[in-house]
C-alpha cells in the first residue's frame, strides 16, 4: 500500500471522548491507536452512523497531563474490524511540536 503521509506516525493506547459536530448527541469515548502531526486513528466501539466526512472533536486524557488535550479534525474514513470501528482523522492545524510531544 502506498503511504503518502507527510508525517510519520506512532503507536499510542490514548484513551478519548469524541464529539461529532453535525450529530445531536454524537459522542462517545475511543482510544487513539496512532498519532502522527497531521492526522490520528481512533478506534471506537459503535459506529453511531457516524460518517466519513464529519467534523470530529477529540479531548484526549493524558496521564501526565491535568487537562485533556483538544484537538480536532474531518474524519476522512471508517471501516470495521471485528466488533470495532477504525477512524481515520486528519487534523484541522498540523500539531506543534509542544502538543506532539505531549501525546508522545
Amino acid at each position: 500500500m502506498d503511504d503518502r503521509r507527510r508525517f510519520g506516525r506512532f503507536d499510542a493506547q490514548l484513551e478519548a471522548h469524541y464529539f461529532i459536530k453535525e450529530k445531536k448527541g454524537g459522542s462517545g469515548k475511543c482510544t487513539i491507536i496512532d498519532v502522527g502531526r497531521k492526522g490520528v486513528a481512533i478506534k471506537f466501539s459503535k459506529h453511531e452512523n457516524i460518517n466519513a466526512g464529519s467534523n470530529i472533536h477529540l479531548e484526549v486524557t493524558v496521564p501526565t497531563e491535568l487537562e485533556p488535550i483538544i484537538i480536532r479534525g474531518v474524519l476522512k474514513h471508517i471501516k470495521q474490524e471485528g466488533d470495532d470501528f477504525i477512524g481515520g482523522v486528519e487534523l484541522n492545524e498540523v500539531l506543534d511540536e509542544v502538543t506532539f510531544g505531549r501525546l508522545g
